[in-house]
């Protein structure tokens, strides 16, 4: 067994280590009081086209507890870049033709729900999301697969290499 410094055991080191010992109880109690469920998927009405890659959806139902961030939802195509004045304009065109014929169908969006000690659950969307159909079809998926949207890989993403 090895010998405690003289220095730990006066009433001064007790009373701060006691603290610190506490203030780090606290902390771990508290970070375990705090929980998400899901990502779960939820049902939205798309309601509106911002621009090439970002939709305004309204949720069909609340969240459970009732609580959500406001009525209105905007969405980001996570993993879509857009920008119409670097993008061809037919792609860019023909993908807002696309996001359009969306308006007034239902999509599923993954949700997480937070909830902690004392606070109602919370909706959080995760505000970059991959976008659902109602048969389980990406959006997203779709966009890229079908030469609609290139892959955003960062803050690079549609540069030129003149550019880089």
């Amino acid at each position: 067994m090895l010998p405690l410094a003289p220095q730990l055991l006066e009433p001064k080191m007790l009373r701060t280590s006691s603290i610190c010992v506490a203030l780090i109880l606290l902390l771990v109690s508290s970070a375990t009081t705090c929980s998400s469920v899901g990502p779960e998927l939820y049902q939205f009405e798309v309601i509106a086209i911002l621009n090439g890659d970002t939709v305004q959806v309204r949720w069909l139902k609340p969240a459970p507890g009732g609580a959500y961030h406001s009525e209105k939802e905007s969405v980001e195509l996570v993993g879509i870049w857009s920008d119409p004045a670097r993008e061809p304009s037919s792609a860019y065109s023909h993908r807002l033709q696309f996001l359009a014929s969306l308006q007034g169908r239902t999509v599923q969006i993954p949700i997480t729900i937070w909830a902690g000690s004392g606070m109602e659950p919370r909706a959080m969307p995760e505000w970059s999301a991959e976008i659902l159909l109602e048969d389980g079809t990406s959006v997203n998926e779709f966009l890229l697969k079908n030469g609609l949207a290139m892959l955003d890989e960062g803050p690079t993403s549609g540069l030129s290499a003149a550019e880089l």
